[in-house]
């Protein structure tokens, strides 16, 4: 709780507040300069593999994360309609496969002689 501006404590006791050395500002600075710089380098990896129109304008934050889970839900939604058809496409061939009677030998034409064996193509006059 606040009082006074100073804070006190279960016991009734003033909190010191810790003021932090000026050492220790400039590392948490450079900790969360070092941080934002990762942040925004990883937005700007989304952004590249999120298909987007060439002439708009860069994508803020918010825009590239809602993009992409757009962009993930669609293609997670190809892959299954995929994984569904080729499910299906095995079970037609399974189905085929046992509906063919594999005691009987394969079929087979009969050889006859051709055509212009037994007939000639023209009498000679």
């Amino acid at each position: 709780m606040w009082y006074g501006g100073s804070s006190v404590g279960s016991g009734g006791k003033k909190v010191r507040r810790r003021v932090p050395t000026i050492a220790q500002r400039r590392a948490a600075n450079v900790r969360e300069r070092r941080r934002m710089f990762n942040l925004n380098e990883a937005f700007d990896k989304l952004r590249r593999k999120v298909p987007t129109f060439a002439y708009e304008k860069r994508l803020s934050r918010i825009e590239t994360l809602r993009l992409a889970i757009t962009y993930i839900s669609f293609m997670t939604e190809l892959l299954a309609s995929e994984h569904e058809a080729a499910a299906a496409a095995a079970a037609a061939t399974a189905a085929a496969a046992a509906a063919t009677p594999r005691s009987l030998p394969p079929h087979r034409l009969p050889t006859t002689t051709p055509p212009s064996a037994t007939f000639p193509a023209q009498i000679p006059s």
